[in-house]
């Protein structure tokens, strides 16, 4: 992904550069618009890039929040759901998991999970976006937006619960049902 970023800057500069060598008769709306375009590329090419190095389609589902949170109240659902899923965690890990390295810990808005050989998880808070990030060993980095009092991921419009019932059913062979925690969605 940084390699195709880097191209892509590297391709937006040249041009930008090739224009301003044209000097003072080159219309300057011309100058802007390749310099959008180019940045648009970048983007594009950086968002669609996944991590197994091949190009895919995003897929941007509309989770737009009916209202913004309040941050206050923002904060408060947080907490809500990082503590609920502590609680549930922790009760899953004593009874499903034996194995050694395995911990869940919830400090200062972010809730670690460690599965020992099986990766860690990190689902933390982002309070200047009003988002929940989560950090997967199974399906990488995702954000996620709170709306219809669920966090859903923008790009597969998964909820944060059922991608988290899913992969750890997986990695720990047993069936994990998250569904019961706050804010899972109506």
């Amino acid at each position: 992904m940084f390699v195709c970023f880097v191209v892509m800057l590297r391709r937006a500069f040249l041009q930008a550069w090739r224009i301003r060598r044209q000097g003072p008769g080159v219309n300057l709306l011309r100058k802007s618009q390749a310099s959008v375009t180019s940045m648009k590329n970048v983007r594009t090419m950086s968002s669609n890039w996944n991590h197994e190095n091949r190009y895919h389609d995003p897929v941007v589902v509309d989770v737009t929040p009916r209202e913004p949170l309040s941050p206050a109240t923002y904060e408060a659902v947080c907490e809500e759901t990082l503590e609920s899923l502590c609680s549930a965690l922790e009760e899953l890990l004593e009874t499903a998991a034996s194995q050694p390295g395995v911990d869940v810990e919830l400090s200062n808005g972010v809730l670690t999970v460690k599965l020992g050989e099986a990766g860690t998880y990190v689902i933390n808070k982002q309070s200047p976006n009003q988002q929940i990030w989560l950090s997967s060993p199974v399906s990488g980095p995702k954000r996620y937006d709170f709306v219809d009092d669920g966090w859903v991921y923008r790009r597969d419009g998964l909820q944060l619960h059922e991608l988290l019932s899913r992969e750890l059913s997986q990695l720990l062979g047993t069936s994990v049902d998250l569904s019961l925690c706050s804010h899972t969605g109506s």
